[in-house]
């Protein structure tokens, strides 16, 4: 008896709790899923800022450090000389043996022909001068008001390849240009002290690549041999943004005082992997919540139902109590 009535009681309850608790978990899932994704982006940019930070800061120290060497009067004095001066090699071997894993590379060219290269640098990594000039920043630095900068070299035998971050000096004495000092840092330990993020549990770096007179160049030969730069724009008006299905996250950041980019690409694994873990969690409350309503509803149906069937034998029992 009252079968259907029980049906209809019962899939009331249920489909307005599972509406309403639908209704509020999506509500809530876009929130939150949004709180996520902008944390995301604000966490991998400021890494990426950091990382940039610090690094920033060892370049600047190689840079007081190396000045206080072309400051030398030794070193000044060896380069006035018109033939080679044992005595300027020392300053460069004491500069050089402070930055092992840094430097890769350091050459003084002095403007009376001469060149000056540490003991732990071979003689044929000398570059000829004139071909350094070839490069018009370089050029156009020699011939500037500046007395230092800083240029990514290309590496020849691979286009696609970083050969070194140059930090590129004036030798000045009495308003005379001397010479020139190139300090080459390595862009394997920049890569391996601050661009791996492999203390940064959440940032899951993908590759690194500088970009630099439009070319994509990638900064460690010891990433992934896949190529990514399909993913990329050189369009820098979007500082970050997703691609390909949102599976990668792309950061551009300036980078030092150059005229490079650095291109940050990132796996958003663990941002999917928390957006599930919240599906998940809004699925199970909001089946914990139907299935407290169907219990409740059968309850409520069964409690009503009896009342009607209690109330229908009083009703039927009525004209027997007039007779």
């Amino acid at each position: 008896m009252f079968s259907k009535l029980k049906f209809r009681i019962v899939i009331s309850i249920v489909l307005s709790t599972f509406l309403f608790c639908t209704l509020i978990n999506v509500t809530t899932g876009i929130i939150i899923g949004n709180n996520y994704v902008q944390a995301y982006q604000e966490a991998s940019v400021e890494t990426v800022k950091i990382a940039i930070d610090f690094s920033e800061i060892k370049l600047e120290t190689i840079e007081n450090d190396s000045l206080r060497v072309l400051s030398n009067a030794t070193l000044i004095a060896g380069l006035k000389r018109a033939t080679y001066d044992i005595a300027v090699k020392p300053k460069l071997n004491f500069f050089r043996s402070q930055y092992q894993e840094e430097i890769i590379g350091l050459t003084l060219y002095g403007t009376n022909g001469l060149v000056y290269i540490t003991d732990v640098d071979p003689v044929y990594t000398i570059v000829p001068f004139s071909s350094l000039t070839a490069d018009e920043r370089i050029t156009d630095f020699i011939n500037g008001p500046s007395t230092s900068m800083r240029i990514w070299m290309h590496d020849a035998n691979n286009p696609t390849q970083i050969d070194n971050l140059a930090l590129i000096f004036k030798v000045i004495d009495e308003e005379m240009v001397l010479g020139y000092l190139f300090i080459n840092i390595n862009p394997e330990y920049l890569h391996n002290e601050y661009f791996d993020y492999s203390s940064f549990e959440q940032f899951n770096l993908i590759q690194n690549y500088v970009l630099d007179q439009d070319n994509f160049l990638e900064l460690s030969a010891l990433q992934t041999n896949e190529n990514y730069t399909s993913l990329l724009t050189d369009d820098l008006s979007a500082k970050a943004y997703y691609e390909s299905q949102n599976q990668y996250y792309i950061i551009h950041e300036p980078l030092y005082e150059t005229e490079a980019t650095l291109v940050t690409i990132t796996d958003t694994t663990p941002l999917r992997l928390k957006i599930i873990e919240l599906v998940m969690i809004l699925v199970a409350i909001d089946t914990i919540m139907v299935g407290g309503a169907y219990v409740i509803a059968r309850k409520q149906a069964n409690f009503i139902c009896e009342r009607l069937s209690k109330l229908k034998e009083n009703m039927q029992k009525a004209p027997d109590l007039l007779d």
